[in-house]
């Protein structure tokens, strides 16, 4: 299987000897728009290119506003004191997922629960989330507190992985009811949509995209919070640029602010990528439809979007049988100079997080972490080409 595998993926790119797990595409006009913004001197935090990807994402995701930051963490990090997470609060996140997410929930000073997730979406399962409530948690007052260290427990942060859709509007209606802020980690979602055809991030309080290097569009570094509310949108802004009182008299500041804004060079390599979204996400979905071609012919199981979702299919991945065989087809594929990797180490395993609360029942994200293989998702030029 994994020769086969192997000889499959070279097929899709014939001319590299080392085959990355994902590469940014540039179309050209990215040197162009760099060199504008570099002819301008606007090379930091304030320039044309960062209102421009602004306007450009709230209307490719119909979100109302979006705010540049520096990366996509620094935008989750925003996200999550505008919602209201405090010091000494929990969060309810999975323990599948990038470091980032866990790292943006302690850098507001509070502590992340775990709950499970379900195969399908690889995201926060709601039946699982709404069980953990119940449990363990009441309501006192419009407030959800934990029951046995009597702590707040103020938002729910689902993470969209590999560029699945979440069950947004099931995680939602439990999280009205248990009065908690639906908070998005949409960092590898740009282009994803729900059952209802609504964008990653719609259905949340505010929600977070990344434009890493490695993601759908890149600005190099980059990131954004997106959200439809216009209180939270200002107040987004005004922390990520030092919390600087706009008055020409004197440079005043009226509270502690975070230098999280995008620079105008990165969005300017951003902005060109924007001209060119949809093309790279139709290339994307053909790659994934390759790859599902090859893995039903070969016995694969591939993972696919769930029925009525649209997945913008970030990284292919495979579900092996067995932890023995993913460990195998790993080193298979990188002792061939093709770098699949695994999938994250569930975060309840790592060393900062083995103090936090979590469900006994972690079982989905164990076989994920066990048996995902994520395989190279470069789009080529071959590709955009269809």
């Amino acid at each position: 299987m994994s020769n086969d595998l192997c000889d499959f993926i070279r097929s899709i790119y014939p001319n590299k000897e080392v085959i990355a797990l994902h590469e940014p595409y540039f179309f050209g006009e990215e040197k162009n728009m760099l060199c504008e913004a570099i002819d301008t001197t606007m090379v930091s935090t304030i320039g044309p290119f960062v209102e421009k990807c602004e306007q450009e994402i709230a209307k490719f995701t119909g979100v109302a506003y979006a705010v540049a930051m520096s990366n996509g963490t620094s935008a989750l990090h925003i996200a999550l004191l505008c919602a209201g997470v405090k010091k000494d609060d929990l969060v309810i996140t999975q323990s599948l997922g990038f470091v980032a997410t866990c790292n943006a929930i302690s850098y507001c000073n509070a502590d992340p629960v775990f709950v499970d997730i379900d195969r399908d979406s690889l995201s926060l399962s709601p039946e699982k989330l709404a069980l953990w409530l119940e449990e363990n948690t009441q309501t006192i007052d419009g407030v959800c507190v934990e029951n046995t260290t009597k702590r707040r427990v103020s938002a729910c942060l689902p993470i969209y992985i590999l560029g699945h859709s979440i069950r947004s509007d099931a995680l939602k209606t439990i999280c009205d009811k248990h009065c908690l802020k639906l908070v998005e980690d949409a960092a590898e979602a740009v282009g994803s949509h729900d059952e209802h055809g609504k964008h990653a991030g719609m259905d949340s309080t505010v929600s977070a995209l990344s434009f890493n290097g490695n993601k759908i569009i890149t600005s190099g570094g980059g990131g954004m919070l997106i959200t439809n509310n216009p209180t939270i949108a200002k107040q987004a802004k005004h922390l990520s640029t030092t919390a600087k009182i706009n008055n020409s008299d004197m440079i005043a500041h009226d509270e502690i602010g975070y230098n999280y804004r995008m620079p105008n060079l990165n969005a300017a390599l951003l902005y060109a990528q924007l001209l060119h979204v949809k093309e790279i996400l139709k290339a994307k979905r053909l790659l994934a439809e390759k790859y599902h071609d090859f893995c039903q012919k070969h016995g694969l199981h591939s993972l696919k979007q769930r029925e009525g979702t649209l997945a913008n299919y970030w990284l292919n991945a495979i579900a092996c049988d067995s932890a023995e065989e993913c460990k195998n087809t790993l080193k298979y594929l990188n002792d061939h100079k093709i770098m699949a990797r695994p999938i994250w180490q569930p975060m309840h395993l790592s060393r900062m997080f083995t103090h936090a609360l979590r469900s006994p029942d972690l079982s989905n994200t164990l076989w994920a972490y066990e048996h995902i293989v994520c395989l190279p998702s470069s789009i080529t030029k071959k590709l955009l080409e269809g």
